[in-house]
């Protein structure tokens, strides 16, 4: 946003944002690992030989090879950002039925910001009452940690920051209710409990003996 501003404020001209295309291609890990020459699946068009798609994943051209090729064409190409995102589908075997799928992408879903935005409300950190704004992985991506409901939070910009200092290590430790232990670098512990949704708790099992209309079949059953 800075970056946008300055160069609004100079120029005159608003920074032209990146393009992010999302291009789905599906092939077994034998053609992109092993060279096999099974075809890939480009959603969208169709079956393409093997060494294309190897091509695509590896080589990472973001040229716009057009008949018509120009300088908006040009600028366009340049702007575009390529950055590989390997998503296993798991088949049945002896049919090749797809039964499940995993997810290393990063950035987190617009349906799991809604829900996140509803069990946490606040930064999840717990001397901090801010206005959550940014989403986090507890177990950050880089070593390793998903992108489900799980594994990420929301927090104010200077926790999500903070988190990052030599030392301050996170986990979950239960999930219902979502709970997350917080070492901090001076070895301080703390617990991150999401609050209740209606901020009341309710007993789930009530008392039979308060409930007099339940006597009767409480008594049938010890008879």
């Amino acid at each position: 946003m800075t970056d946008l501003l300055t160069r609004q404020s100079i120029t005159g001209n608003a920074a032209k944002l990146p393009v992010f295309v999302d291009v789905k291609l599906i092939m077994t890990d034998r053609t992109l690992l092993l060279g096999d020459r099974e075809p890939a699946y480009l959603c969208g068009y169709g079956f393409v030989p093997a060494q294309y798609a190897r091509s695509l994943v590896t080589e990472m051209d973001t040229r716009l090879y057009d008949a018509k090729w120009n300088e908006d064409t040009e600028e366009l190409s340049d702007r575009i950002g390529v950055f590989p995102e390997l998503q296993r589908l798991f088949t049945a075997p002896g049919t090749g039925e797809l039964i499940a799928m995993d997810s290393k992408a990063r950035a987190v879903p617009e349906n799991l910001k809604d829900f996140l935005q509803i069990r946490d409300v606040r930064c999840r950190t717990p001397y901090c009452d801010n206005d959550a704004a940014e989403f986090d992985h507890i177990t950050p991506w880089r070593a390793g940690g998903l992108t489900n409901v799980h594994n990420t939070n929301y927090r104010c910009r200077w926790c999500n920051q903070a988190k990052e200092t030599p030392g301050w290590h996170e986990r979950v430790v239960r999930e219902d209710p979502h709970t997350i232990r917080i070492t901090t670098p001076d070895g301080a512990v703390y617990q991150s409990l999401a609050p209740p949704p209606t901020t009341v708790y309710r007993n789930p099992s009530p008392s039979l003996i308060a409930q007099a209309c339940w006597l009767p079949a409480a008594t049938d059953a010890a008879a």
